[in-house]
């Protein structure tokens, strides 16, 4: 750890206060969701423009449109992502005590319990008679699990058994990876030890390839949200920020690619910035319920994928097809109801993970010989925000 006798060269973000830690809790549980029900939506319904012509309508566009951001929902992940666990590498960095050891050991106690059992339970499934995957061969080769609990998926292997949601997870290892790296090289102190730090930081970036790396500037727009401090903000301008979020969401669907993915990013980022620095006080009505979604939106995230291979295989054994002929009335109330038992089965599941983190992580900690972690902020897929009033 570096002396603490140095000042620092790092700028101390803000911290979070309670009324914008309920406004993150609704984005991670509202991001997830649309995530979980864009994949179900695409497998309970035809596509749109396979509807019969008496589905189509201005309703229906607007709930296929809601239903397809799964995409984007990612990008806001990484936002957030960056301005939680970056921010707190940083705060820590900038008061002198940035530990590498506690901020890895708050990493993985997170994203391991997940990720172990969503892949134990992935890999079970996908191996059930009913279970009907859209590609031929679920792939759960020893290279192909060793790879993914290494974050190696889309960069040495493929995804473990079909489970989509995998890839992002990827990603965000190595944001976590690669950004300690840069911080130590800023802030060290001597040419020998920047250099070092330098040649590291490029290490893991070609590491990661092109795919991955190319998102990161998005990631670290979240650590420049934190940073940044504004005056006071109006109505009128959060007004116009969501506006331009939510445009550049209906925009993203005729503009695939980096290009979409940095105008939800950026309008995303600064709609976080003024919310930060908005006038109101006190807390939104929807704080509690927010919270108690969020803490299990990452089992949600992570497990419900390969479930709809067994909707698919159900196929013949319930009163309804999949896909359903039609998007009327009676499909969407379907699709809620899925829904509904998706949430079930992913709070049931975080009650074995998520529920047990601050366990595993003290655990890891006196095995390691430290004190508590004091990176632990989270990331926004592995567990809540800051407790209310913690800021």
């Amino acid at each position: 750890m570096r002396d603490q006798a140095n000042a620092s060269r790092l700028p101390l973000p803000a911290e979070i206060n309670p009324r914008f830690s309920a406004h993150l809790d609704a984005f991670r549980c509202a991001a997830a969701g649309l995530v979980a029900i864009g994949h179900l939506r695409g497998t309970l319904f035809l596509r749109y423009d396979a509807l019969p012509a008496s589905n189509h309508g201005p309703l229906q566009s607007v709930l296929y449109l809601i239903t397809s951001l799964g995409a984007e929902c990612v990008m806001v992940f990484f936002v957030l992502s960056g301005m939680l666990v970056g921010g707190a590498a940083m705060r820590d960095g900038a008061r002198g005590r940035l530990d590498l050891r506690r901020y890895a050991i708050a990493r993985v106690s997170r994203l391991y319990p997940v990720l172990i059992l969503a892949m134990i339970l992935g890999g079970i499934i996908v191996q059930l008679p009913l279970y009907s995957p859209r590609d031929p061969v679920p792939d759960l080769r020893l290279s192909t699990t060793v790879g993914n609990l290494f974050f190696l998926q889309t960069i040495r292997v493929p995804i473990f058994g079909l489970n989509d949601p995998l890839w992002s997870l990827a990603n965000e290892f190595w944001y976590y990876a690669l950004f300690p790296v840069l911080l130590c090289a800023i802030d060290a102190r001597s040419m020998l030890r920047r250099g070092l730090w330098v040649t590291a930081a490029l290490a893991i970036a070609w590491f990661m390839g092109s795919s991955i790396l190319s998102y990161f500037p998005l990631w670290l727009l979240g650590v420049v949200v934190r940073c940044v401090r504004l005056p006071r903000v109006r109505k009128i301008w959060l007004m116009a920020a969501w506006g331009g979020f939510l445009a550049s969401l209906v925009w993203s669907r005729s503009h695939r690619g980096l290009v979409a993915a940095y105008g939800v990013g950026l309008t995303f980022a600064f709609l976080l910035a003024l919310l930060r620095n908005s006038e109101r006080a006190g807390l939104p009505r929807y704080a509690r319920w927010a919270s108690w979604f969020s803490a299990f939106s990452f089992s949600l995230y992570l497990t419900h994928y390969p479930v709809l291979g067994i909707l698919r295989g159900l196929d013949g054994h319930l009163p309804w097809h999949v896909p359903l002929p039609n998007a009327g009335p009676g499909s969407w109330l379907h699709l809620i109801i899925v829904t509904a038992v998706l949430y079930v089965y992913a709070y049931i599941f975080s009650l074995g993970t998520e529920r047990l983190t601050p366990k595993i992580r003290r655990a890891l900690e006196r095995l390691t010989g430290g004190r508590r972690a004091t990176s632990g902020e989270p990331s926004i897929l592995p567990e809540p925000v800051p407790p209310r009033g913690s800021a």
